[in-house]
């Protein structure tokens, strides 16, 4: 897919592995990057905010107005 890239004379042009600096990153460590913030109910984290509801839902609801 790349050489296809390269051949059409597109705008972009890919980077070579050498140039990535994230190339050589395991799952894991692209995981920590992202920021996502995985359910296990075996750990429980003080830095993940929790909101409780003030009201209870409307019965139905038009974003249009």
């Amino acid at each position: 897919m790349v050489d296809a890239i390269r051949s059409s004379n597109a705008l972009w042009v890919p980077a070579e592995v050498s140039e990535n600096k994230f190339a050589n990153y395991t799952d894991e460590q692209i995981k920590r990057l992202l920021g996502t913030v995985l359910h296990n109910p075996n750990i429980i984290s003080e830095n993940i905010p929790r909101h409780e509801a003030t009201q209870t839902p409307k019965e139905s609801f038009d974003s249009r107005t």
